[in-house]
């Protein structure tokens, strides 16, 4: 007997299912641990199919610093989906920062300075981004897709259309400091999730977003300002997206155009399979990084086994659909007419 979804109430979180009027936990139960499930089998595949490869501890701590940087930007892009508003900047703000950084630094910045410079750059972009979609009313996809066009044309116009090589020590060595054999882009990644966490979980600022994501006119009613939370997200996760980018330069010793562009699928991936983890139609932290290691592990295993890189964009492509239709099953009906927009059309 199919199952009746009372509607979801103004307050409650963004994307979070309506409570059903029967057995919801019993129908929903096994697929809270779906995504989970597939992280950990595909470990043990992977460790049976190339043990002295996968299984080792500079592997993993490979594997941990290639997420560590999406899962920065895949952070601050969890932040802007809670809202339901779309960030298709994020790539090309990486790209940018990297850049930025880079030139700067040439040109006799301090480190510290130019990274300081670099997320600032991040927060006027974010800010732009959500003025234009806040006041001006322009669609989120529509307004950070030109911004992502800006940005990689203003990459252009500042470097010519050439790699700029990080020739400072600091610098080139920044992404491979480690803490007790803990990557430094680990550390700041985990540190990050924390701070987020406690933000979205403990915090009133958190309560806010999922209200916002909820019922942005109830959320209004109720007091909140609405566009200046939009505003800040947008903000903040453009930030986020210019201090990975510092990181992977130093990553690849140099500033490249075009190099942050693969973060935007993936962390659209990663984000949309942490809403079918735990919290079913929920974005949230914990759910992002869970994604995370997913296509983490995914990738380097595939990797591991030879197979093409052109296979390997497919499969993340299909999961990618596959994680979207999963959450847009979970949250359709259970968002109300106010809300920002959903994933089930």
């Amino acid at each position: 007997m199919s199952q009746k979804l009372k509607p979801a109430p103004a307050g409650t979180a963004a994307g979070t299912i309506a409570a059903p009027v029967a057995e919801p936990r019993r129908a929903l139960q096994p697929a809270r641990y779906a995504t989970v499930g597939a992280l950990v089998l595909m470990v043990v595949v992977f460790s049976i199919l190339k043990p002295g490869d996968f299984a080792t501890w500079d592997n993993w701590r490979s594997i941990l610093s290639q997420g560590a940087l999406l899962a920065i930007i895949a952070g601050g892009l969890t932040l802007c989906l809670i809202q339901w508003d779309f960030d298709l900047s994020i790539g090309a703000m990486a790209t940018l920062g990297g850049l930025t950084a880079a030139l700067l630094v040439r040109h006799g910045w301090a480190l510290p300075l130019a990274i300081v410079a670099t997320v600032a750059l991040g927060c006027l972009v974010g800010l732009v981004n959500g003025i234009v979609v806040v006041r001006f009313r322009v669609s989120a996809f529509i307004g950070t897709l030109a911004m992502m066009s800006i940005l990689g044309g203003v990459g252009l116009w500042w470097t010519g259309g050439t790699p700029v090589p990080i020739t400072d020590m600091a610098f080139q060595r920044l992404a491979f400091r480690q803490v007790a054999g803990v990557p430094l882009p680990v550390i700041v990644a985990i540190v990050w999730y924390l701070v987020l966490w406690v933000v979205l979980e403990r915090g009133k600022l958190g309560r806010k977003l999922y209200a916002v994501g909820s019922n942005r006119e109830a959320a209004r009613l109720a007091g909140l300002r609405v566009p200046r939370i939009r505003i800040l997200v947008f903000t903040v996760c453009a930030a986020a997206a210019a201090a990975a980018g510092v990181l992977l330069a130093s990553t690849l010793q140099g500033g490249y155009q075009g190099a942050g562009d693969a973060f935007l699928l993936d962390a659209y991936a990663a984000v949309f399979l942490g809403a079918v983890t735990l919290r079913i139609g929920k974005f949230d932290i914990f759910g992002t990084a869970v994604g995370i290691l997913i296509l983490a592990v995914m990738t380097n295993g595939l990797n591991l086994l030879a197979l093409p890189t052109y296979l390997i964009s497919i499969i993340k492509g299909v999961i990618l659909i596959v994680g979207v239709a999963a959450a847009a099953g979970a949250t359709r009906g259970g968002r109300t007419s106010g809300g920002g927009g959903g994933l089930g059309g």
